[in-house]
């Protein structure tokens, strides 16, 4: 370290010396600015624009994520074992569409039951009243056609005739009988199979057992495994773990070396940095030699523009050289640097005005630089790189960048993760938890629950229990009750229509030609209706009617409920239960869980910026899973009100148009063009930043003042400006670096 030092200060003294001797033989004014002498006020040149009003625009980005717009778990209305599962992970559902399906085979015999129930009863119900009614309504009818006759009750009472004649005809052919037939042969064929079941029946249960005891055997394994590691996983395990801590140990390391540099490492660098400004100064001195040997003014200010240059720069670089300097000889110091640099550039830009000969060539050979000048500038350009590049390499040593830190440090934390994970598996292996245990435990259990309803159901279709073979007999002795019933209903109705067909043609011969006896006959045939019809109302035999149409309809829905059906189009992405799993309403367990298939790309974005989203407008969307594209989104949705923890706004977005890659759980980026209109504006450059705060001159009467500004927007040209700045102030842009509040200044106008 001692050696360094002291090289660095012999180059240091050195080129202050030549600086120094030069600016003596070349007369110029531009060394190092002393401070002003006393009683003459310092006067800086400064370039000043106004602030001006008008608009400005930037392009924000804002991180957001892909979900699904709707996402249920599928839980049954009713309680039983999982029968039918017509759907997988991945598969997509309609609308309507059944999921899954409850054991219902209980049901199915109630149901049955009380169809053959209500048929009994709707049977057993005496039809004289319906019959009764009628005849009344048909004897009051002719009774005022025949007091009341007209040309419309003519064409009514033909109508009459011409509607009962088409009930007759539609009596005739019902197919009530024939339905009845039917659910009669239906039963008996069930009642058959029962007392001989199919092979196929039988195969079809003893592979359903067979499927059971595998499911049993499995989980009985897996519970097995669970409490008797074998030796080969846990030696597995202890490898994993002890990989895991090497690696973190490795990452920690890594860490330390950062946050405390081994100190060859460190020297290694600063000798690095120590020989690369050597060989620069070296180089400069090759090239000032090289210089001072053209004759040319040309040349000559070049050559006095580098020495100034480069005498102020060791000034600066060198601790011992600028520790008595103030601020002010600072500043000055380091605009004198610039402005050499900008002389130096000038001529050579002059000098190399001849074309190029060659693009790769970038010092022009063809110009009027002499080829040991070129080189030597290639010499000064590389050793220029070469102290930037060791230099870079020393700070990074020294003071560790924050991405470095925190690539280091993530290194840190995955290895940490993975150290975890490795020991919580080979824990679980040692010693599992009574959680992992207790789930183990309850899939044999459910397993043992499936096998024992198989070999139930087996058991019933190889001996059928006489309870179930009474309750067939007894669906057939319905159904057989139900086919006499409806041949007698149809007989009855045949009979009914053909009375009154009979009526009808009969009051229309009345109509047409009315006799006072037929008007006596009618009024008795009214009145005998009447007394007919107050004989024959029952209300008890419509309210059993209405009961056993309830039952049906009770038990109907109850079979509806051991459906479940997808609530809208999705995808199915979880499977909660297998075939032969209990399903319950309460407490609830789901089967699946869809999800449907439109999405919404969900971000939340900080209070000050949420004046920029807007219901209806349209943003960009680009992701890493989408291969480059960028997709228009419409906001649909800005919270009306925030988070107020964070105080952050849910903002939500949908897609213009179908985009298949886009999933849910996809991250991207959303841009959103933020723009204000009628604001104060200047440019950036007159604007110095210190942390959060911003600041700048502006000038008045010949007079430099400081201001606070508070900043918002800014674009690739102006900063708007929320207060401190009225449109029209003279702000400064160039030359802030040497001013103080109340400097003196002299305008420059370009």
């Amino acid at each position: 370290m001692i050696a360094l030092d002291w090289k660095r200060g012999v180059v240091a003294i050195f080129l202050a010396g030549i600086g120094a001797a030069l600016l003596t033989a070349c007369g110029s004014p531009q060394a190092v600015p002393a401070a002003a002498s006393s009683g003459q006020p310092r006067i800086v040149a400064v370039n000043v624009v106004p602030a001006t009003t008008g608009s400005i625009s930037v392009t924000k980005s804002y991180a957001a994520i892909v979900e699904a717009r709707a996402q249920v778990d599928l839980v049954p209305l009713a309680t039983g074992r999982l029968e039918t599962l017509t759907v997988d992970i991945g598969s997509e559902v309609k609308k309507g569409e059944v999921i899954a399906e409850l054991s219902h085979s209980t049901l199915d015999a109630q149901l049955q039951q009380a169809q053959a129930e209500f048929a009994a009863v709707k049977a057993a119900a005496k039809p004289n009243e319906l019959q009764a009614r009628a005849q009344l309504n048909a004897a009051l009818a002719a009774l005022n056609q025949l007091l009341n006759p007209s040309a419309s009750d003519l064409e009514i009472a033909e109508n009459r005739v011409t509607t009962a004649q088409s009930n007759l005809d539609r009596a005739k052919t019902k197919s009530a009988v024939a339905m009845a037939q039917s659910e009669l042969s239906s039963a008996k064929t069930r009642l058959k199979q029962l007392q001989n079941p199919l092979a196929s029946d039988l195969q079809r249960k003893l592979s359903a057992v067979a499927k059971a005891q595998s499911e049993l055997n499995s989980a009985e394994t897996k519970l097995n495994q669970l409490q008797n590691p074998s030796e080969t996983d846990l030696v597995v395990a202890e490898s994993a773990a002890a990989i895991a801590q090497s690696r973190l140990d490795s990452a920690k390391t890594k860490l330390s070396q950062l946050l405390n540099p081994p100190a060859p490492d460190l020297a290694a660098a600063e000798e690095t940095v120590a020989d690369a400004r050597s060989n620069l100064s070296a180089a400069q001195t090759q090239l000032n030699q090289s210089i001072s040997k053209q004759p040319s003014v040309q040349w000559r200010l070049v050559l006095g523009a580098r020495i100034r240059l480069q005498a102020n720069k060791a000034t600066l670089e060198n601790p011992a050289l600028n520790s008595g300097l103030t601020p002010e000889e600072i500043a000055d110091a380091e605009e004198a640097i610039l402005a050499n640099q900008e002389r130096i550039s000038v001529v050579l830009r002059e000098l190399r005005s001849a074309p190029l000969l060659s693009p790769d060539d970038p010092y022009n050979s063809g110009s009027l630089i002499p080829a040991d000048i070129r080189a030597a500038l290639s010499t000064e350009s590389e050793a220029l790189k070469a102290l930037e590049t060791a230099e870079a390499k020393l700070r990074e040593v020294k003071d560790p960048s924050q991405d470095t830190m925190d690539l280091v440090q993530n290194d840190v934390t995955v290895a940490q993760a993975a150290l975890h994970s490795a020991q919580a598996r080979l824990q679980e292996l040692r010693n599992p938890s009574e959680r992992t245990v207790a789930l183990a435990q309850n899939n044999v259990a459910i397993a043992q629950a499936s096998l024992d309803s198989a070999k139930e159901e087996l058991k019933e279709l190889q001996s059928p229990s006489q309870t179930r073979i009474s309750l067939v007999r007894n669906n057939v002795a319905i159904a057989e009750a139900a086919l006499v019933s409806a041949e007698a209903q149809a007989r009855y109705e045949v009979d009914a229509a053909q009375a009154a067909l009979n009526v009808a043609s009969a009051r229309l011969n009345q109509l047409k030609t009315p006799r006072p006896a037929e008007l006596a006959d009618a009024k008795a045939q009214v009145a005998a209706a009447e007394q007919t019809l107050a004989l024959n109302r029952e209300a008890y035999a419509r309210h059993n009617i209405q009961a056993a149409q309830a039952r049906v309809n009770q038990i109907e829905r109850q079979l509806a409920e051991t459906q479940v059906l997808a609530p809208f189009d999705g995808v199915v992405t979880q499977i909660w239960l297998s075939l032969g799993a209990i399903a319950s309403s309460r407490p609830k367990t789901p089967i699946v869980t869809v999800v449907s298939k439109d999405v919404v790309v969900s971000l939340r974005v900080e209070e000050t910026a949420v004046a920029y989203f807007r219901e209806g407008q349209s943003v960009q969307f680009a992701s890493p899973a989408l291969a480059g594209q960028r997709l228009e989104l419409r906001i649909d949705r800005v919270a009306p009100a925030g988070d107020q923890k964070d105080h952050t706004f849910l903002v939500q977005m949908s897609p213009l148009g179908t985009v298949p890659d886009l999933k849910p759980g996809l991250s991207g980026e959303v841009s959103i063009l933020a723009g204000r209109e009628n604001v104060v504006l200047v440019p950036k450059e007159a604007v110095r930043r210190q942390g959060s705060e911003f600041s700048l001159f502006i000038v008045q009467d010949a007079r430099a003042h400081f201001v606070e500004v508070a900043g918002g927007l800014t674009d690739g040209k102006n900063m708007e400006i929320l207060g401190g700045v009225q449109p029209g102030d003279q702000v400064v842009v160039s030359g802030q670096n040497l001013l103080d509040e109340g400097t003196q200044v002299n305008v420059i106008t370009n």
